[in-house]
């Protein structure tokens, strides 16, 4: 932990509760955006941003990869919008590039961001 101070909060795997269920989501209005990001290096960093985005409220799924340089956000737009989100992203010390809208449905936590 000492190692990294700023974000070793992060890197401790967590049990997250059903936020759709919390945040009463309802998850076929979701809208899906990918952020451009630039100067994450590593696993921690990935997990740093999507821990922070994910805390946002209205936020449902985040995938990040570190690898691409890519974060694909699932949110309600009615809870949070994408400046909210291109924020969160900036206080993690990484540098939103772009932005661009997606396909809701075909965006999952589980799929491979290219």
């Amino acid at each position: 932990m000492m190692a990294f101070p700023y974000y070793s909060g992060s890197l401790l795997g967590r049990n997250l509760p059903d936020k759709a269920m919390l945040e009463n989501i309802e998850t076929e209005d979701l809208i899906a955006y990918e952020f451009e990001l630039e100067g994450m290096t590593c696993g921690g960093c990935e997990k740093y941003v999507t821990d922070t985005v994910y805390n946002l409220e209205g936020v449902l799924e985040v995938s990040t990869s570190y690898e691409n340089g890519k974060t694909i956000v699932k949110f309600d737009d009615s809870k949070t919008t994408t400046e909210a989100i291109k924020n969160a992203i900036t206080t993690t010390g990484y540098k939103v590039k772009g932005m661009k809208k997606i396909n809701s449905k075909t965006a999952s936590r589980n799929s491979n961001i290219e």
